[in-house]
């Protein structure tokens, strides 16, 4: 059924997020079955990275917080996100030497439009790679903004009740806010400058929150 999957996908990002909560209502009590099928869906492009990561934070899924597999289809779709951006890259250097060694040999070239092709299609790959590192800055923003309205929210809610924060539930989310941290370093390090313009230098954000960005910094200095 890909080609019908893909057909429906490719309609609109809500029938993405349709997609996926018809795929939760089917296996809700089989989890690590819904993260081998998003997995799969996000490798064979059904699924937008963007939409899953919205679905794992809508309202919809909200009860599920509490639970382990949410987060792992969370991290699987950044890193399927990253291994794409890896291979682009890759193939970005290959196709760079191979046209620094066509500039090199500086001699006449029978097929003289063999030449512009290469380059042409460097510069396309250049181009989807900068795209591509553009979308992964902007999906680590959204993660990483709603991680900490998450929290801070709940800090808020406690502190109005007058209750201590220091929860269960506040660990427990705390701490795949860290896991994103800890998986994604080597990414998110190239984005840190962003990261601490548009997001964490913002004063709305609760200092138990930000303490966590303060510490994966620290770690890279």
């Amino acid at each position: 059924y890909s080609n019908t999957l893909k057909t429906v996908a490719d309609t609109s990002d809500e029938m993405q997020e349709v997609l996926l909560c018809c795929l939760f209502q089917c296996w809700r009590n089989n989890h690590l079955r819904i993260i081998i099928l998003v997995d799969k869906m996000l490798k064979m492009q059904i699924l937008d990275c963007g939409v899953v990561i919205s679905w794992i934070f809508s309202e919809s899924l909200r009860s599920e917080n509490d639970r382990q597999w949410i987060w792992e289809v969370l991290n699987t779709a950044l890193e399927r996100l990253s291994r794409h951006i890896h291979k682009v890259a890759h193939d970005v250097k290959i196709l760079q030497k191979r046209v620094d060694r066509q500039k090199a040999e500086n001699e006449e070239m029978e097929d003289g439009d063999a030449k512009t092709r290469e380059q042409e299609e460097l510069e396309q790959q250049q181009e989807k790679l900068e795209n591509l590192k553009d979308f992964q800055k902007s999906l680590f923003l959204d993660v990483l903004h709603k991680f900490t309205v998450l929290l801070t929210e709940f800090i808020v809610h406690c502190e109005t009740e007058g209750t201590d924060f220091r929860t269960p539930y506040f660990a427990w989310i705390n701490g795949r806010f860290k896991q994103i941290f800890l998986m994604h370093g080597a990414d998110l390090h190239e984005f840190t400058g962003d990261l601490r313009r548009e997001l964490f230098s913002s004063s709305d954000i609760d200092p138990n929150v930000l303490e966590t960005f303060q510490q994966f910094v620290a770690l890279r200095e």
